[in-house]
């Protein structure tokens, strides 16, 4: 690939910064996890006001445009890997938490988690012993898709000139 003006190795800035987008990629998927599932996991299986409160925060954050959400905090704070990686988190976690609470209105009716409840079951324990671990596997394919995406959202912002500097 050759070298720039300066003589920087084009190979070596791609690869670490491709290093960079996957960490940031990784971490926020995390973050996104974390909070969609928890969020997504009271308004499923409490149902009633909590839901009702939670799918209104949700419906508001996601009728602003995500972008614009972005460049409002890139031009407030100075981009880095650390502020993107977690402003991206904290702005993303709806998606999985509406899939989250779809299913858990589907599985906490599910004949297992009535015995469990009808034996007197912690409710605590029968959502991380019973229900939970029946969402997992979608959990799974939505982290995959959720790191991509946050790639291509801090590659629109670089493009724009709001993302991760350039050394």
């Amino acid at each position: 690939m050759g070298v720039d003006q300066v003589g920087r190795d084009q190979l070596a800035r791609l690869l670490y910064g491709g290093r960079v987008s996957i960490g940031i990629g990784f971490f926020s998927a995390v973050i996104i996890m974390t909070v969609g599932i928890t969020v997504g996991t009271a308004a499923g299986y409490y149902g009633k006001f909590v839901d009702d409160v939670v799918m209104w925060f949700i419906n508001t954050l996601n009728s602003i445009p995500f972008i614009l959400l972005l460049l409002i905090v890139s031009l407030l704070f100075k981009p880095n890997a650390t502020m993107l990686t977690i402003f991206i988190g904290v702005l993303s976690w709806t998606g999985i938490s509406r899939i989250i609470r779809g299913q858990i209105f589907q599985v906490k009716e599910m004949d297992y988690v009535t015995a469990a409840r009808a034996l007197g079951a912690p409710t605590l324990k029968m959502v991380v012993r019973h229900i939970l671990p029946n969402v997992i596997p979608i959990v799974i394919i939505y982290a995959a898709q959720i790191i991509g995406g946050v790639i291509l959202f801090e590659s629109a912002l670089s493009f724009l000139g709001l993302g991760i500097m350039p050394p």
